[in-house]
């Protein structure tokens, strides 16, 4: 199979931090959007500091890692944490809060 190895740029830093791998685009940005719940999480508090990149491929059945010219940028933390924010405000209302709101 095939995966897409990712890593996340730390601008303060100039530097990409640890590379995880994930087999699309799609499921590496709801993994980094699960860190973007923690309100103490450092993607949250600092969220224009950091963008995800896609540094290239990698095969587990030959072992091989191929990259690209230059890593392409999937999205910044700050685009995912407007996105996660706004989806929030558009949650329906959780089953307790329709019932306190009757009775």
């Amino acid at each position: 199979m095939k995966y897409k190895i990712y890593s996340v740029f730390d601008a303060p830093a100039n530097g990409y931090l640890q590379p995880f791998f994930m087999q699309t685009d799609g499921m590496a940005v709801r993994a980094i959007q699960d860190l973007l719940y923690d309100e103490n999480h450092t993607f949250y508090r600092n969220a224009n500091d950091y963008r995800l990149y896609c540094l290239g491929d990698f095969s587990d059945v030959d072992g091989v890692i191929s990259g690209q010219q230059s890593p392409i940028a999937i999205a910044t933390m700050a685009e995912l944490k407007h996105l996660l924010l706004k989806q929030q405000d558009n949650e329906p209302p959780k089953l307790t809060e329709v019932e306190n709101s009757h009775g």
